[in-house]
């Protein structure tokens, strides 16, 4: 209801006459190359993905993680934000290695660093653009979220406070799901021991960031959309979180939503910043919808695994 909501108010606020103007001289070439860029984006995500999981010496091949991975961003297309997609991975992953723990661990640490990845783009793109900003909202929110993601990342990330978390509710280390918790908070900070693949993973996070960036440049030169490129840095990082809050179903409406109130809070045209949006969910979705294959095979194979189990 929220998308729908969303959408519909979207409908009375941009120029239907400027996007019928836009779409027949879109350029099929550069959204070809969007397609491309966006499905390279993928590959590096389960490849980051793939570099943690093998720090641990778990076996599984990259094709076999790859398939999880885009089962998972398929099923993000009916469910809740990016939240329903880790669900469906970590489920499929379990699976795959049999251990619950290490499972959700290794999607959080992966969201994590991507997230860190995010802000450290958006901010380095904030200092070079903040001079066209009208006003102090974006850079006001780059740091709010920039300060919540620490401070995130050093509550998962401390033992000191787990130790008084379990200290002060006792039931942490009594009832399953409080015994699961821990286990999971264990098998997260196991990954301080492998700084290799943390950086590695770290750099793969800023790579297919930047290339999700560079995705949507394409997207604008499709649609002749005039935009800063310096701003699209700023712009596609915080688009990113804002659509992994899980209201909206596949983040659509989300997304065009909040393009179109950024675009309008920095003087672009909202019409372009829909423009943008909706070409990137409609190439986002096609990309997406492979995953379906994926999730043909993916349950024979499950069953043939705990059949020789």
């Amino acid at each position: 209801m929220f998308s729908i909501g969303l959408l519909t108010a979207l409908f009375f606020i941009v120029d239907w006459e400027r996007i019928a103007a836009i779409i027949p001289n879109i350029s099929i070439f550069w959204i070809v190359v969007a397609l491309l860029l966006m499905l390279v984006e993928r590959v590096v995500a389960a490849y980051k993905w793939y570099v943690l999981l093998r720090a641990k010496r778990f076996d599984i091949s990259f094709p076999r993680l790859f398939t999880i991975y885009i089962v998972g961003i398929f099923w993000g297309l009916v469910l809740p934000s990016s939240v329903g997609t880790d669900v469906v991975r970590g489920y499929y992953l379990y699976h795959s290695i049999k251990s619950g723990p290490h499972s959700v661990s290794s999607v959080v640490l992966d969201r994590v660093l991507g997230l860190f990845a995010l802000l450290a783009i958006g901010s380095i793109a904030l200092f070079f653009y903040r001079e066209h900003l009208p006003d102090s909202t974006l850079t006001i929110t780059i740091v709010t979220l920039s300060l919540l993601a620490l401070a995130g990342s050093y509550a998962l990330a401390s033992d000191r406070l787990w130790t008084l978390l379990v200290a002060r509710f006792p039931s942490m280390s009594t009832t399953k799901g409080g015994r699961i918790l821990v286990s999971v908070h264990r098998s997260y900070l196991d990954y301080r021991h492998f700084k290799p693949a943390l950086a590695a993973c770290l750099g793969l996070s800023f790579v297919l960031q930047i290339v999700r960036v560079v995705s949507f440049i394409a997207i604008a030169h499709a649609a002749a959309i005039d935009v800063p490129i310096v701003f699209l840095f700023l712009f596609v990082p915080l688009l990113m979180i804002i659509i992994m809050i899980p209201t909206s179903i596949g983040g659509i409406g989300l997304r065009e939503g909040s393009t179109v109130a950024i675009f309008a809070l920095v003087g672009l045209s909202s019409t372009d910043g829909f423009v943008l949006a909706f070409t990137s969910s409609v190439l986002s979705t096609v990309i997406s919808l492979f995953g379906g294959f994926g999730y043909l095979f993916l349950p024979r194979k499950e069953e043939l695994e705990s059949t020789s189990d």
